[in-house]
């Protein structure tokens, strides 16, 4: 594995707001939806998974030993997150950019529970404490928003702490859609077939 720094193009001590910063830039350029490599695209994932987890465990060098092992248990550990977290990509666009789009989610998300991570106009992250009767604190929700031809494509990721306490993400994609549909009720968001 080569440098996770090196290619997102960052020091070791960027804090993982500015690592998540860093790949987000790269994979506008790197996603094949965008032209870019598949290869690119999973080696710049690789590189974000590698810089995050060593920034939490404030590591600042990566010998080979470490790197291959590294590598097991970031396989192992994204196995057990990923039996935790349920996506829906492409989930819903807006008619309008991304910074009148996360405008509206901000909203619904300061409704739904406390703000996680924002990063605005492109991620915000929220807990789901008081979004409907089958959600909790220990759940959350997390936006992507992609421009997309003058409007905006929303990515939905939900998790919770267990497998059995994941949210339905279809049920918190079309929650998401009924608020800001609320909101705004000229009809600016539109569920992706």
């Amino acid at each position: 594995m080569d440098d996770p720094y090196e290619i997102l193009g960052i020091t070791r001590n960027t804090s993982p707001h500015e690592i998540r910063s860093a790949w987000r830039e790269l994979a506008k350029k790197c996603h094949p939806d965008v032209g870019g490599k598949t290869s690119d695209m999973v080696r710049l994932n690789e590189a974000l998974r590698m810089a995050l987890t060593l920034s939490v465990n404030d590591e600042t060098q990566l010998p080979q030993d470490v790197a291959e092992n590294f590598t097991a248990q970031t396989r192992q550990t994204h196995e057990d997150r990923s039996r935790r977290v349920r996506q829906d990509i492409s989930s819903f666009t807006f008619n309008v950019l991304p910074v009148e789009s996360f405008e509206l989610l901000e909203i619904v998300a300061n409704e739904a529970g406390i703000v996680i991570e924002s990063d605005c106009p492109y991620l915000i992250e929220f807990s789901l404490e008081s979004f409907g009767s089958h959600t909790t604190a220990s759940e959350w929700c997390r936006c992507e928003l992609v421009p997309e031809a003058g409007g905006t494509m929303v990515h939905l990721t939900v998790g919770g702490p267990s497998p059995s306490r994941v949210p339905d993400v279809e049920f918190v994609r079309d929650e998401l859609i009924r608020c800001i549909n609320e909101i705004e009720p000229i009809n600016l968001v539109e569920p992706r077939p």
